[in-house]
């Protein structure tokens, strides 16, 4: 007879022919591998069918720069939750409350990384935000608007908002100004160099 914690087996019986039948029950708050209070395991030639087992839930999962809200144990019963929320300027991506089910966790959310505008890069692109702000910092999916430095321009002036970017998993892509004259004088040089 196999060895069974937080349950026990129907029946006193310690030996088995093969395919006698062996049921069990879990505790409260535990269940069997496939999600049920009880089970049966068939006695086989090598061994039973499944091993009797009554699980839960360890202690959720860990996620990057997440905040867990509730008391933090080391086991949850079937069918607890607990909630998440993530540390400030970081974006909750998927669900805010996780529930214990057979013994997993469901599906965890994830705390995208906010975008931190870089000065350094801002100059070198030669440009400045469009609003005043106090901050640097702005949250995944927030849109920046870039203005060019006086006496630039956007290299890509086909785009309705060249200016315009969106944060994106904590990265970003910094629009580019050149100087007003070097526009003109590039665009001379692609006209005046196009086969005759």
């Amino acid at each position: 007879k196999p060895v069974l914690e937080n349950g026990f087996f129907y029946g006193t019986e310690m030996y088995f022919k093969i395919h006698e039948k062996l049921q069990y029950k879990c505790n409260p708050g535990y269940h069997t591998p496939r999600g049920n209070s009880t089970e049966v395991a068939v006695c086989l030639i090598h061994g039973w069918s499944l091993t009797p087992n009554c699980t839960n839930c360890t202690s959720p999962p860990v996620i990057k720069n997440s905040v867990l809200f509730g008391p933090l144990l080391t086991n949850y019963k079937n069918g607890s939750s607990v909630e998440y929320g993530c540390q400030r300027y970081h974006f909750l991506d998927g669900p805010s409350t996780v529930y214990c089910e057979q013994g997993n966790w469901t599906e965890q959310p994830t705390c995208l990384e906010p975008c931190t505008l870089n000065v350094t890069d801002m100059n070198s692109n030669n440009i400045e935000l469009k609003w005043r702000q106090e901050e640097l910092i702005f949250l995944h999916g927030d849109l920046i608007e870039f203005e060019c430095k006086q006496g630039y321009n956007f290299v890509q002036t086909t785009i309705p908002s060249p200016g315009r970017t969106q944060c994106s998993h904590g990265k970003l892509k910094y629009p580019k100004c050149i100087m007003q004259g070097k526009t003109i004088f590039i665009a001379f040089l692609i006209i005046n160099l196009k086969p005759i």
